[in-house]
């Protein structure tokens, strides 16, 4: 199945052209940039890269409230 998947990406001009620029993100890997060829979501779906990046799971945040209540960081 994923021979395919690289075969038809690699066959489409559009599709290899977006999938070097997503292979330029660190941490983005081949199943990632499958998914985000197959669902078309480009640069325009989101205002800015920390959306961008959030979308992936690549964005970590830590919880706080206030000065004595921590959560544990987790991804967005």
């Amino acid at each position: 199945m994923i021979k395919a998947i690289r075969q038809h990406i690699d066959d489409d001009p559009s599709l290899r052209d977006k999938r070097r620029l997503l292979e330029s993100i660190p941490g983005i890997g081949e199943r990632t940039i499958a998914v985000i060829l197959a669902y078309d979501i480009g640069p325009e779906h989101f205002a800015n890269a920390r959306q961008a990046a959030a979308f992936a799971g690549l964005d970590p945040r830590q919880h706080e409230s206030g000065s004595s209540v921590r959560g544990r960081t987790r991804m967005s």
